[in-house]
Order: C-alpha cells, then sequence, then structure tokens
C-alpha cells in the first residue's frame, strides 16, 4: 500500500513540476521573442517583435532556470500540500464535483501564490502570476482529480 501512494505521488508530481514549473519557464522565456518583458523593474512592453538576439535569449533561459531553481522547493511543498488534500478528500469518499473544485481552487491560489512571494527577486511582472494561477488552475481541475487513487484499509 505504502508503495502504491509513494508511485501515484512521484507520478503526479512530476506532471505537477512539467505542468507549472515547464509552463513558467517557457513563458517567461519565450514573451521577450514577442516583445513583452514579464519581470526586471520596468516590466512591460519594450522591444519589438523577434528583435531580441540569440545570445539574450540563451542569458534569459540561464537566468530563468536559476530563479526556477529556487521555485522549486516551493513547488514540491504546494504539491504536497494540494496532493494530500485530494488524496484525503477522495479516501473519505467525497463527490467528484467537491474534489475537482477543492483542487482547482486551492492549486490555483498556491501556484500564483508561491510566485507571487518568489517573484520578487526578478521583480516578477503580474502577468507570469496569473499565468502561474493558471497552470495550477489546470493542474487542479484536469489531471489531478481525474487519476483517482482510492485506498481502502482492507487492501494489502
Amino acid at each position: 500500500m505504502f508503495a502504491a501512494i509513494v508511485k501515484d505521488y512521484i507520478a503526479m508530481g512530476t506532471i505537477f513540476l512539467f505542468i507549472f514549473l515547464g509552463g513558467l519557464f517557457a513563458y517567461l522565456t519565450l514573451t521577450p521573442l514577442i516583445g513583452f518583458i514579464p519581470y526586471s523593474d520596468t516590466p512591460g512592453w519594450h522591444l519589438g517583435f523577434f528583435e531580441i538576439s540569440s545570445e539574450d535569449m540563451y542569458e534569459n533561459a540561464l537566468f530563468m532556470a536559476s530563479w526556477l531553481r529556487m521555485l522549486i522547493l516551493y513547488a514540491l511543498i504546494i504539491f504536497t500540500v494540494g496532493f494530500a488534500v485530494v488524496r484525503v478528500m477522495e479516501h473519505r469518499k467525497q463527490s467528484q464535483d467537491v474534489i475537482v473544485y477543492t483542487s482547482g481552487i486551492l492549486f490555483a491560489f498556491l501556484c500564483g501564490f508561491i510566485v507571487n512571494l518568489v517573484g520578487w527577486y526578478i521583480s516578477i511582472h503580474i502577468s507570469a502570476v496569473v499565468f502561474s494561477f493558471l497552470c495550477g488552475l489546470l493542474f487542479g481541475l484536469f489531471v489531478l482529480p481525474k487519476q483517482r487513487f482510492i485506498l481502502s484499509m482492507t487492501d494489502r
């Protein structure tokens, strides 16, 4: 039983990190291509479409990767909290609608909150916080509750 829980935790955690951190990394590194800088002391529209050089793009990707290293620990903490809440609700046989909406709201809030907290380091723009909110909502509504994992206490 313990091995099944750990396997479920690792599988869902990997998907969460891919959606949340991968999506945020893609957003933060690709938006400068269209001229929008989602971080810095003056975020907003600065360049034209595709006016960023490949060297600047590479440096931007390295900078975002180093920032996401700070975020990964917090992402694992919020995933653990959300995962535990959803799996306990499933074990207590709550209705599927309650589980889905609770999971969506919880993950959306926690993802947006954590990016807002850690984002001070790079002076993150509100658009990145909203994007992380949407990534958490996507995971909470459509991924985690659909992969139901119910353990009965008699299973061995």
